[in-house]
């Protein structure tokens, strides 16, 4: 039988590494769920002897994050805007958030990748009141008062539009559910807000793309996620 990992480990070459890390995915999953804490910080900090070879949790969740990227085609679960090639601005959204629902750190059923924006927007916010943080994942119909990337179609929930010249690019969303509308209420909207503030302040534009190409290089800087978040918050309060 074949677990929920299985596709994220197909495109590894090495069968008994593609067994190693699939079965260490479904041991940190199950953790996740019996004792309802959030493994994907402890995925992603592990060191493991694999032959004469060490595995990174680095590496194991890259491989998470490149096998949903690619079922997005490259596009952010939420606004699809095209996502770059890089880890910051490709960011792994729990779509039931860790802070509240650990358990789900690493069902794959609750994983997808948003842009930075999308993601620093939505943070920690619940969508969905009803459901029980300690109950086993939901199945679709808990989920049909707000959009959910991996249970609902998302062109029968929300029109887009982007408008890109050699200057600027914004985007237009529409819902057309109570879910998309949703959507486009609690999220989309101050995405929207956002881009616009950049395209009408050049320093503020200015002083992102650099950020980003900081990280784009493989650099750290420590807080920035918390930084761009509370700035976030300034401009669309």
């Amino acid at each position: 039988m074949q677990s929920e990992f299985s596709a994220v480990c197909k495109k590894i070459k090495d069968k008994g590494k593609r067994d190693f890390i699939e079965s260490l995915l479904c041991l940190l999953c199950q953790k996740a769920q019996e004792a309802n804490v959030n493994v994907w910080n402890e995925l992603y900090k592990l060191k493991l002897s694999y032959g004469n070879s060490t595995i990174k949790g680095s590496y194991v969740t890259k491989a998470i994050r490149d096998y949903l990227i690619e079922r997005q085609n490259s596009r952010c679960c939420y606004c699809k805007r095209y996502i770059l090639n890089s880890s910051w601005v490709r960011q792994v959204e729990h779509i039931l958030p860790t802070a509240h629902y650990p358990r789900f750190s690493l069902t794959m059923n609750n994983l997808a990748v948003a842009c930075a924006e999308c993601n620093n927007a939505k943070s920690n916010d619940i969508w969905w009141q009803s459901i029980n943080p300690a109950g086993p994942y939901p199945d679709m119909l808990l989920f049909k008062d707000a959009f959910h990337h991996n249970m609902h179609k998302y062109d029968e929930h929300v029109r887009w539009f982007r408008y890109s010249n050699n200057k600027f690019s914004f985007s237009i969303y529409a819902g057309l559910t109570a879910p998309g509308r949703k959507l486009c209420s609690d999220l989309l909207e101050k995405v929207v807000q956002v881009e616009i503030l950049n395209i009408c302040d050049d320093g503020m534009q200015a002083a992102l793309d650099k950020i980003n190409l900081y990280n784009t290089n493989n650099k750290t800087m420590p807080g920035l996620e918390t930084f761009l978040r509370e700035l976030q918050k300034k401009l669309i309060a």
